[in-house]
């Protein structure tokens, strides 16, 4: 954090002291638009219920109405000599018990109560079990929508794996084969990477710093950070230009970058222009990834697709260990966004996509 940034509340405080002014109400935080939503979620309808809402403002008052003419009309009718065969002989007061049963009889037959009651209640009911776990549903249009789901799209990082990466390995320049300790050339690259990324805060950075402890304390000067969106980022550490990302950072800087046959998220190195090796980490899935899809196929959804900006390999192995339908993979965010207009375009008319993750 830096003087004059927002914090939001609810968050922690992992190390040191700071100081926090604070800027807006209770009325304006998360947790009070959280309960908001909970409490307006009656005024999103299905369409179902506003059907039956709209129909229970025309019908109850059609029967009540009906109730009253029942109980009147005829005793009076009776009374005035009126087929009499029908509605009785004799005076008001001697026939109007009877008709007054039949009309509480009508009443209550005909009352739309157990229609008007239990559809919204249905849907308050799956509202509040889910809000119970966690799970804030606008409305019952949403639930409505959910209950018509064809197609899942999932991110992968954090959403079915941890987010917690872990480095793996360290290739100093095009040599893959290398495992167990790091080699002088490997610790250095490892080092200058841990730098360029100590200011971001993606999961890959934190893995690097993490692997590389006295990253915060070296006393190495680090300036000039730009992170570079969908690609890595860029910094000089003690004068050094270090580039640090994707193949296609590598591409964008000139630098003829090498792959390598381990399964894992490559993260590629340059110093001063020059391809210098790269690091593989990977991320965890996790436990409860592989039954959730499950249980979603065996609840009826047709189709899950995964997106990611990891490389193929990573990707597909990810795909394949969850059972997903399909996987994309070197995906930008806006490519992300492009992939999932296509499959809201392709899905059944009769259907909806779902898509989880940020």
């Amino acid at each position: 954090l830096n003087e004059g940034d927002e914090v939001v509340s609810g968050c922690i405080n992992l190390t040191g002291v700071i100081k926090v002014r604070t800027t807006k109400s209770f009325g304006d935080s998360t947790v009070s638009k959280i309960i908001a939503l909970v409490e307006s979620a009656d005024e999103n309808k299905s369409k179902s219920e506003a059907f039956i809402t709209r129909f229970a403002r025309v019908y109850t008052p059609i029967v009540v109405f009906a109730a009253i003419a029942l109980a009147v009309i005829p005793p009076v009718l009776g009374a005035l000599g009126v087929a009499t065969s029908l509605f009785g002989e004799g005076n008001f007061g001697d026939n109007f018990p009877l008709w007054l049963n039949r009309a509480l009889i009508f009443l209550v037959v005909s009352c739309p109560c157990a229609l008007v009651i239990s559809v919204p209640l249905t849907f308050f009911g799956g509202i509040g079990g889910a809000s119970r776990n966690g799970i804030l549903v606008k409305g019952s249009n949403y639930m409505d929508a959910l209950a018509k789901v064809g197609t899942v799209v999932f991110d992968k990082t954090g959403t079915l794996t941890h987010g917690e990466f872990a480095v793996e390995a360290v290739h100093a320049g095009d040599d893959c084969s290398h495992v167990g300790e790091y080699s002088d050339k490997e610790k250095i690259l490892l080092h200058l990477a841990a730098h360029a990324e100590h200011f971001t805060t993606h999961p890959i950075g934190a893995a690097l710093r993490q692997t590389f402890p006295n990253e915060a304390t070296d006393g190495c000067e680090v300036t000039d950070v730009e992170e570079i969106a969908g690609h890595g980022i860029r910094a000089k550490v003690n004068g050094k230009v270090v580039c640090v990302g994707n193949k296609k950072m590598m591409e964008s800087i000139g630098a003829k970058w090498h792959d390598c046959h381990q399964v894992g998220t490559i993260i590629h190195v340059a110093i001063d222009g020059k391809y210098a090796g790269h690091i593989v980490v990977n991320d965890r899935i996790k436990e409860g990834s592989a039954e959730a899809i499950k249980q979603l196929k065996n609840l009826g959804v047709e189709k899950t697709v995964m997106l990611t900006g990891d490389r193929r390999e990573v990707g597909e192995d990810v795909a394949r260990k969850l059972g997903l339908d399909e996987s994309r993979t070197e995906l930008l965010p806006t490519d992300k966004v492009t992939e999932l207009e296509r499959l809201l375009a392709n899905k059944p008319k009769n259907k909806t996509l779902a898509y989880v993750g940020d």
